[in-house]
C-alpha cells in the first residue's frame, strides 16, 4: 500500500513539473489563512472507521503560492490532539497523542485560472481541488496499559512502553476540497486528507495490539484564506 502511494506521489510530481515547464507562468499570487476542523485517528484501539465521538479539534495556519497554472505550493502548520479508548474486551488500554505537524503540499486546482480570471466578480465560484505531500509530525504518546506488567518485562506491552515514545514521524498527506470565492481577495475552502505515517506507533501501541497495521489520522474542516497578488 505504501509503495502505491509512494509510486502515486512521484508520478504527480514529474506531472506536475513537466506542466509547470509546458504552460506559461501563471499571475503569481500568494494566499494565507486559518484551517479550523476536526483530527479523527484510525488504528489498534478504534472501534469504527471514523470514531467521530474521539475526533479532537484541529488548528493549522496555512499559506499557498502559485506555481504554474493549475499548480501551487503550499505549507501547513498544524496542532491537533487524538485519543481513544479501546474497545477490545480485556484489554482497557487508552492513549493521548499530542501532534505539531509541518507539512509540504503540491496543490492541482483545474478551474485555478477562470476562478483568478474572475477577479471576485462572481461570487460564490466554486473550484475543486487536491492534493499529495510529505509532511513531518512531532508527536508526544501517552499510552495507558493496565496494571500489573512489571519493569524489565519482555511482553509486548513493555516494548510498546519502550518504542512508542514521543519523535517525529514521517507521512504522506493526501486530500480533496472545495474552494468558494464570495470577494475579491477572500476565499472558504472545505477539505478532507488523510494522513498516513510509516510506523504503528501514533498511539503509542503496537506490539500489544496489531503490528501489521500503521495508524492513520483524518483531517476534516474549513479554511478562510486572503488572496494576495
Amino acid at each position: 500500500m505504501k509503495n502505491l502511494l509512494l509510486t502515486i506521489l512521484l508520478i504527480f510530481t514529474f506531472l506536475s513539473c513537466i506542466e509547470a515547464q509546458k504552460k506559461p507562468k501563471a499571475t503569481s499570487y500568494w494566499e494565507a489563512g486559518v484551517f479550523l476542523g476536526l483530527a479523527t485517528y484510525q488504528g489498534d484501539l478504534a472501534s469504527q472507521q471514523f470514531p467521530l465521538s474521539e475526533s479532537n479539534f484541529a488548528l493549522a495556519l496555512s499559506a499557498r503560492s502559485s506555481l504554474a497554472e493549475n499548480f501551487a505550493l503550499r505549507g501547513n502548520l498544524t496542532f491537533t490532539r487524538l485519543s481513544d479508548e479501546d474497545v477490545h474486551e480485556g484489554r482497557g488500554y487508552s492513549f493521548r497523542t499530542s501532534i505539531m505537524e509541518l507539512s509540504a503540499l503540491g496543490e492541482w486546482e483545474p478551474l485555478e485560472m477562470a476562478r483568478h480570471r474572475m477577479g471576485g466578480k462572481k461570487k460564490f465560484f466554486v473550484s475543486p481541488f487536491g492534493y499529495v505531500g510529505a509532511a513531518i509530525a512531532f508527536v508526544n504518546p501517552q499510552a495507558l496499559f493496565p496494571e500489573g506488567f512489571k519493569a524489565g518485562d519482555r511482553s509486548p506491552v513493555e516494548q510498546d512502553r519502550i518504542n512508542g515514545e514521543g519523535q517525529a514521524k514521517l507521512a504522506i498527506p493526501m486530500g480533496l476540497g472545495v474552494k468558494f470565492d464570495f470577494g475579491q481577495n477572500f476565499i472558504l475552502q472545505g477539505e478532507t486528507s488523510v494522513r498516513l505515517p510509516f510506523d504503528d506507533y501514533l498511539d503509542g501501541i503496537s506490539m500489544s495490539a496489531n503490528p501489521d497495521k500503521n495508524d492513520v489520522y483524518w483531517f476534516s474542516g474549513v479554511s478562510l484564506m486572503f488572496t494576495m497578488k
